[in-house]
C-alpha cells in the first residue's frame, strides 16, 4: 500500500501509456482467462509479454512475477478492467475498453470513478485532508 507523503498524489505509471494497456490485457485476456492469479501465472504472462511485438522490454530478470503485477495490477486493475480474484477475467469496462470502439471514452469514465485517496493510499497524518493533484498524460485525443 503506497502512503501519501505530501499534497501531490502519484497516479499509476506502469505502464506509462494507456494506450499500452490495451494490447497487455488483450494478452492475459486471450491466454490467462480463468487462471488463478500466483505466482507461476505471474511469471508465465510476463514470459509471453516479452515475447510479443508490441512489448519493448523483457522484465525484471530477478523477479518476473513483480514485473507482471506491476503491469496488471497498478492501471488496469485499480481502473477496473481486470478482476484477478478469483481467477482472472476481464470487467464489462475492461471488456470494452480492449475490444470496443471507442476505448478513449471507458478509460476516461473509469478514470473518472478513481477514487482519491483511493483504498491503495494511506494518508499521512500530516497532511490528512490535503488537496491532491494528479497529472495524466494526454490519452484522449
Amino acid at each position: 500500500m503506497a502512503v501519501l507523503r505530501n499534497n501531490v498524489l502519484f497516479f499509476t505509471t506502469s505502464p506509462r501509456s494507456p494506450h499500452k494497456m490495451i494490447p497487455e490485457i488483450r494478452l492475459l485476456h486471450d491466454k490467462f482467462e480463468g487462471a488463478k492469479w500466483d505466482h507461476s501465472t505471474q511469471e508465465a504472462f510476463i514470459d509471453e509479454l516479452a515475447k510479443s511485438s508490441f512489448f519493448e522490454g523483457t522484465g525484471s530478470p530477478s523477479d518476473k512475477a513483480f514485473s507482471a503485477r506491476d503491469r496488471i495490477t497498478r492501471s488496469p486493475k485499480s481502473l477496473g478492467f481486470v478482476d484477478l480474484k478469483p481467477t482472472i477475467s476481464l470487467t464489462a469496462a475492461g471488456n470494452e475498453f480492449i475490444y470496443g470502439k471507442r476505448p478513449q471514452e471507458i478509460f476516461l469514465r473509469q478514470l473518472l470513478k478513481y477514487q482519491l485517496p483511493s483504498p491503495y493510499h494511506k494518508e499521512n497524518k500530516k497532511i490528512a485532508g490535503a488537496f491532491l493533484f494528479i497529472h495524466i498524460l494526454k490519452f484522449l485525443d
